[in-house]
């Protein structure tokens, strides 16, 4: 049964994975922070609670026994693991990143090593590192352009503010230090 339910999570995450793939080959969406949450998570788990009322109410003649129900219910909460940390993982995978270029960098050293003055990276401009962050902040509706100005957005209050209350909940410092 632990394999049964290891192989419909993995396919269950594969299917998502394709259904992404399609959408963002057809057309890349701004607010992935939306579209893959509801890719991943709100239609696995919706087709679950539809499969569930139809087998129950009786209105599709499925034998549905406590075994099989509890493997597909298992594979779910595998899938949404998966899923968890793929969405997490997203914005390293799509954005630049200082961090990942500095190792880009050093690996292609192999043993030698660098010092702080050869790690000299053109890539890490302003326009890499600030403006891609305003780019996605702006185009996610966080912020907005103000004549000279960016501002929040109320989303984006909402969203700093949250950030802000879960780092005092785990007594770390306030936001941009640490």
């Amino acid at each position: 049964m632990i394999i049964e339910i290891l192989i419909y999570g993995m396919i269950q995450f594969l299917v998502s994975q394709i259904v992404h793939i399609i959408i963002w080959r057809i057309f890349s969406p701004k607010a992935y922070p939306i579209w893959l949450p509801v890719i991943f998570i709100f239609t696995p788990v919706g087709f679950f609670i539809i499969l569930h009322i139809l087998v129950f109410s009786g209105l599709i003649g499925i034998d549905l026994n406590k075994a099989l129900y509890l493997t597909i219910g298992s594979s779910l909460v595998m899938h949404l693991a998966l899923s968890a940390m793929y969405i997490h993982m997203y914005p390293g995978i799509i954005f630049f990143s200082p961090s990942l270029e500095l190792i880009k960098l050093l690996a292609e050293q192999n043993d030698r090593g660098l010092s702080i003055e050869e790690m000299d990276l053109p890539v890490l401009s302003e326009a890499n590192t600030i403006g891609m962050r305003i780019d996605h902040l702006s185009n996610s509706g966080m912020i907005e352009k103000s004549v000279n100005t960016y501002i929040l957005t109320p989303r984006g209050t909402f969203i700093a503010r949250s950030f802000y209350i879960y780092r005092r909940m785990l007594g770390l410092p306030g936001i941009g230090r640490g």
